[in-house]
Parts: C-alpha cells; sequence; structure tokens
C-alpha cells in the first residue's frame, strides 16, 4: 500500500504517491553515443525495480 507523502498545494487534496523505478544495466551509453533519448522505459530493456520514495542505495554507473 502506498500513501501520499506530500501535502496538496495551498491546503488542497494530498499529492501523488509517486514511485521510483531503477533500470540497471539499461544501455543508456550506448543510446546516448547513438543519439537517441529513450522516450518510455519499455525501450531501457526489462530489468525494472519499483523502489520505494526516499529510499537510500547505491547507483553505479550505467
Amino acid at each position: 500500500m502506498a500513501m501520499a507523502q506530500n501535502q496538496g498545494l495551498a491546503g488542497g487534496h494530498p499529492g501523488n504517491t509517486g514511485h521510483n523505478v531503477v533500470m540497471r544495466n539499461a544501455g543508456l551509453d550506448e543510446l546516448f553515443s547513438a543519439g537517441r533519448m529513450p522516450a518510455d522505459l519499455d525501450e531501457l530493456g526489462d530489468c525494472a525495480e519499483v523502489i520505494q520514495c526516499m529510499a537510500g542505495g547505491l547507483l553505479n554507473p550505467g
């Protein structure tokens, strides 16, 4: 279950729940070298890891 972690603007409803996705071994270097910018996560392979908002962790280059 996800809970909104932020308050709404100007006393409005709670903000979105949000989530972070880490794409490991995504091949971004190759895409950028070819002059391409991925338009969605499907272009980065199938190794998606959904992590909690505000979670700590180590991200290596690539």
